[in-house]
């Protein structure tokens, strides 16, 4: 009996395991995923350096922090 509860027990871990390591590769497929669309983008000029938002003053910067 404590033989086949350790085994059930091995199991259900294995497959979490499993399931954490599948999330992990997903994440990290996503995050590739999305780096390499804003490669695209930027290559093709879809995204231009004028559309982006200028940058805050140095001293709104260190005003927030304060």
């Amino acid at each position: 009996m404590e033989a086949l509860a350790r085994e059930e027990w091995l199991v259900s871990r294995s497959t979490a395991e499993l399931c954490y390591i599948a999330d992990q590769v997903e994440a990290k497929r996503k995050r590739n995923a999305t780096k390499e669309d804003l490669r695209l983008a930027i290559s093709r000029k879809l995204i231009r350096p004028e559309q982006t938002p200028p940058a805050a003053p140095a001293a709104t910067q260190i005003a927030l922090f304060e």
